[in-house]
């Protein structure tokens, strides 16, 4: 798919008709002078484009790193405040409230994944539980080979 930025294919024939075929062709206002014009400015506003989002993608990640310094740093000091509030009740209190807030909260930690050994101990077992309490209704279901139908 092409840049929707870019000059389109069309355009650019345009200019390289006027600059060849049409050379010599003068129109009011229009020739291939102000053809070309328009093109190396459309071209030029693309490319500023393109370049400014570069640099609001840098600046994007820039303010992530940032924030993500800061917020360790509020919980660092959170801690730090509430240790040193001791008995403040009001104090604890307002620091409990800024450290619940959702933005301040710490990070969550992912779950470990489970090892390969115990999810295959866990599967043998599921299977041998249900070779004992003989077929499901889905498992009947599915050997079932006759045809259905959808009837609407």
């Amino acid at each position: 798919m092409p840049d929707p930025e870019s000059v389109p294919e069309s355009l650019a024939e345009l200019v390289a008709l006027f600059e060849g075929d049409l050379a010599g062709a003068r129109f009011p206002d229009v020739d291939a002078e102000s053809l070309r014009g328009w093109l190396e400015r459309t071209q030029l506003a693309a490319e500023s484009l393109s370049a400014a989002r570069e640099q609001l993608e840098l600046a994007k990640h820039e303010l992530d790193t940032v924030r993500s310094g800061f917020l360790g740093h509020a919980r660092l000091a959170i801690s730090y405040a509430q240790i040193y509030a001791g008995d403040d009740g009001e104090l604890q209190r307002r620091l409990t409230d800024l450290a619940a807030r959702s933005e301040l909260k710490a990070p969550r930690k992912r779950k470990a994944p489970e090892p390969r050994t115990a999810a295959r101990k866990r599967t043998r077992r599921s299977a041998a539980n249900r070779e004992e309490e003989g077929p499901s209704v889905a498992d009947e279901a599915a050997n079932d080979s006759s045809p259905t139908t959808n009837v609407h």
